[in-house]
C-alpha cells in the first residue's frame, strides 16, 4: 500500500528493482504521481482517486501533472473512493479504520 508521494517512490523503485514474490496487489491510496505514470510490474495495481481531495489540486499547480489519485489513470485499475472528511488526504493514513475501509471498498 503506498500513499501519496509514496506511489511516485514505488514507481522510482520499480524502475531498477523487482518486487519480493509475497506481493500479491498494489493499493494506491491517493496516488501524487502523474497519471502517465507506467509501474514496471506484473503485479496487480488498483489506486484510489477522489477528484476534490484539495491536497492534490495543489500538487496539480506545483508539480504540473494530474495526479493518478486526482482522475485515475489507463495503466491501473481505477476505482472512486468518497471521502467525507474536512482533511481527507492527511486523514487517509491516521485513521487504521479508514484504511481497512478503503482496502475493503477497493477489492
Amino acid at each position: 500500500m503506498c500513499h501519496s508521494m509514496g506511489c511516485q517512490f514505488l514507481a522510482n523503485y520499480l524502475q531498477t528493482n523487482l518486487l519480493p514474490s509475497s506481493v500479491r496487489k498494489i493499493i494506491l491510496l491517493q496516488g501524487d504521481t502523474s497519471r502517465l505514470t507506467q509501474f514496471n510490474t506484473t503485479v496487480p495495481i488498483i489506486s484510489s482517486y477522489c477528484y476534490w481531495d484539495y491536497t492534490l489540486w495543489v500538487s496539480v499547480i506545483l508539480n504540473r501533472y494530474l495526479p493518478i489519485g486526482l482522475v485515475g489513470s489507463k495503466t491501473v485499475n481505477n476505482k472512486f473512493l468518497v471521502l467525507l472528511q474536512l482533511q481527507p488526504h492527511a486523514q487517509v493514513t491516521n485513521q487504521i479504520t479508514m484504511i481497512n475501509k478503503m482496502i475493503d471498498q477497493l477489492d
